[in-house]
């Protein structure tokens, strides 16, 4: 069984997470959309590359608590997934995507 108090904890996580990334977003706004065929990191300044490695590391965090803590939390609080039968990452992708 889940413990709604420690989901609740991980989904304030998640959200502060989500507004971080909100955040480095908009920081980068002014240099987007990057034209794959033309980006060349040496010849960005360092601001903007720190910009665009911010966003990647608070998309990366945001992903790992996803699919690390909150994904398999609601597997187990909607009893798709028990300790004894574990989901793999695949399956309960699947599952979120039935639930929306």
């Amino acid at each position: 069984m889940v413990d709604l108090d420690i989901l609740q904890i991980n989904l304030a996580r998640m959200i502060k997470l989500s507004e971080r990334l909100r955040d480095a977003k908009v920081a980068l706004q002014n240099n987007m959309p990057l034209n794959v065929a033309m980006f060349n990191p040496d010849s960005k300044d360092s601001g903007f590359l720190l910009q665009l490695d911010g966003f990647r590391v608070r998309f990366a965090d945001l992903q790992d608590i996803l699919g690390q803590v909150i994904f398999p939390m609601v597997c187990q609080y909607d009893e798709d997934e028990t300790t004894q039968y574990p989901l793999s990452t695949r399956e309960r992708i699947v599952l979120m995507e039935k639930k929306v």
